[in-house]
């Protein structure tokens, strides 16, 4: 799974729930003068839901995605950190440094050009001389490791495990995958270099299927148990993806469990999903 993007949808899911829920409620059950969506067809409904449920995913991927980037050293030193409005207050207070201390004031807005290289190289240089990215930078990855390490209470997948399996009949496994150092090719990506480089990994899995040592595969899964992961999928608005980092690994995996309802990854037409793959994790405190 696209780790950000499950995460977001799932909020989103549970967000918009209740939502959804008095939706079909009403369609079906509604009476009185204030309701006035009852009686409507379930093809209606459905309909319906995709305009509650899509705005709520954007927003939550927005940003869970924005903390992601953090964690992985892909972060934009200014778009990923700073609003339009903080972005425009740098980009003044660095050209008013730029002037001589006599003709600093008046100043006025006329100055700020709009989106052009000048003004983004700017604010890429301030930003970077001042270092006020860096506060933003490290609440963010922290963030991120709160929200999807599963040795921690506020893991999103530990949270709402409960909920997960009544709806959709599924775990999420998760683990943090070391990635090399980024070397620069240009000079404003030189800070990537230095900094500590890791990624997150996601699968669903069936419940309660976690191997310890010696490893005992036990029951292979059923036909009917693995329809659960493409129904998922469809209720959460996802869709099969493979982490560069995992890829190597998963390739050279058997695929001796294959459903009617595996999913194609990519190009890779003899890679089906859902798999079975043996997933482990060693234990770091602190990470």
């Amino acid at each position: 799974m696209s780790i950000d993007k499950l995460g977001a949808h799932l909020e989103a899911y549970i967000q918009t729930l209740p939502t959804i829920i008095a939706l079909r409620l009403c369609g079906r059950f509604g009476t009185g003068p204030q309701c006035h969506i009852n009686k409507l067809p379930v093809e209606l409904i459905s309909a319906i839901e995709p305009f509650i449920v899509e705005p709520a995913r954007a927003v939550a991927l927005e940003t869970w995605s924005s903390h992601y980037r953090c964690f992985e050293v892909k972060c934009d030193m200014v778009d990923d950190h700073f609003t339009h409005e903080e972005q425009r207050a740098m980009y003044l207070r660095a050209k008013l440094n730029e002037r001589p201390q006599k003709e600093r004031y008046p100043f006025t807005h006329e100055i700020v050009a709009m989106e052009t290289e000048e003004h983004r190289n700017t604010l890429l240089t301030y930003v970077d001389e001042e270092n006020c990215w860096v506060p933003s930078h490290g609440r963010k990855g922290l963030s991120w490791v709160k929200k999807v390490n599963m040795d921690l209470p506020t893991c999103i997948f530990n949270e709402h495990q409960a909920l997960m399996r009544n709806h959709f009949g599924i775990d999420v496994w998760t683990s943090n995958v070391q990635l090399p150092r980024l070397r620069a090719t240009r000079a404003a990506d030189a800070w990537r270099q230095d900094l500590h480089r890791q990624t997150t990994v996601a699968y669903m899995t069936l419940p309660n299927i976690v191997p310890a040592m010696p490893v005992n595969m036990g029951t292979v899964a059923t036909e009917a148990s693995l329809r659960r992961f493409p129904r998922a999928l469809n209720l959460l608005g996802l869709e099969v993806f493979v982490h560069p980092a995992q890829k190597k690994a998963v390739d050279s995996a058997p695929t001796d469990v294959q459903s009617s309802g595996a999913t194609d990854v990519g190009d890779e037409k003899t890679a089906k999903w859902p798999q079975l793959v043996l997933l482990t994790r060693s234990h770091d405190a602190n990470q």
